[in-house]
């Protein structure tokens, strides 16, 4: 799968995402966890037909957040370590 790379505090509108997903003709996106990521916003994106992942996640309540919000994938520079804190 190729997914579109987003970042920003805060990261651009859910509708500008889809609009830049649809261009590029990206399977999903991986896009900054900044605090304007919320349940919408991931719905938005997963109605589309759409992948969500998150990037960078090193803390386990960031990761909490974004397990609770059901996205398909967390990036991490300690994936390891954060599957074994939600085993």
């Amino acid at each position: 799968k190729a997914l579109l790379l987003v970042g920003g505090r805060p990261v651009a509108p859910a509708e500008e995402v889809l609009e830049r997903l649809k261009n590029c003709h990206a399977d999903g996106v991986d896009i900054h966890c900044a605090d304007n990521i919320d349940e919408e916003y991931v719905a938005k994106v997963r109605a589309a037909g759409f992948s969500f992942a998150v990037w960078t996640v090193d803390t386990p309540d960031v990761a909490r957040k974004f397990l609770d919000l059901k996205v398909d994938a967390i990036t991490s520079n300690r994936a390891a370590w954060l599957q074994e804190m939600f085993k």
